[in-house]
Formats: C-alpha cells, sequence, structure tokens
C-alpha cells in the first residue's frame, strides 16, 4: 500500500526505449525554458529537501527506499541536461531518475522553483 505522503521515483534501464522517457524528455524541454543548466542541481536538491520537511518520503515502486542522494554526487555534470533531452533512450539510470524526481516535484511545488534559482 502507498502512503499519500510517499512518492514513486520512475526508474530507468539503461539503454530502455519507451513511451514515459519521450514524455519526461517533454517535460524537461519545458523546464529548461526557466532553468539554467547550472539551476537544475540546486533546484533538484531544493525541491527533495522542501519535499522531505513536509514529510514526503521518496520509495520505488518495488517499496524500497530512495533515499536522499546529494544532487552534487550523482549529478557532476552541469551539461547533463542538454545531454539527456538529446538521448533516445537512458542512458545513466541515477541521473535519469533525479531528473524525473525533480519534475514531479517542480509540478507539486512550482512556488518552490525560484526560491531555489534564488538560494543557488
Amino acid at each position: 500500500m502507498i502512503e499519500e505522503n510517499t512518492v514513486i521515483v520512475p526508474t530507468y534501464k539503461k539503454g530502455e526505449s519507451q513511451r514515459e522517457w519521450r514524455k519526461l524528455q517533454r517535460l524537461a524541454h519545458i523546464a529548461r525554458q526557466t532553468l539554467s543548466e547550472r539551476d537544475w542541481p540546486t533546484v533538484m536538491q531544493h525541491l527533495m529537501m522542501h519535499a522531505e520537511s513536509r514529510g514526503i518520503r521518496f520509495r520505488y515502486a518495488d517499496g524500497r527506499d530512495f533515499g536522499h542522494p546529494h544532487v552534487d554526487e550523482v549529478w557532476k555534470d552541469e551539461r547533463y541536461i542538454r545531454s539527456f533531452l538529446r538521448h533516445e533512450v537512458c542512458t545513466h539510470p541515477a541521473k535519469d531518475e533525479l531528473v524525473a524526481l525533480c519534475l514531479m516535484l517542480m509540478k507539486r511545488y512550482p512556488e518552490e522553483i525560484e526560491k531555489a534559482k534564488f538560494i543557488g
């Protein structure tokens, strides 16, 4: 049973092409209109911390805890979003999960995006 305060983190397998992948890319294209490549890691970290402060937990569909990876440990390359938008399939599962989670949280907490950009 999924609790109300749980966000399910989408998972992607390397090389897997799917409809959800395309949907994720379309959302990232839209978000890129307001976020520079340098903003993505800061906004991701802020949104995750904000959601957790509201009692939100991140889990995989199988119930495993997503934890709270530090975005800088996974992201490392601020130009990754540009690369992500060009890929036909998942190439970096850990990064792609963060992008998916960030986009879900942007939709849930749009007011936090500008705050995060200001912090960064």
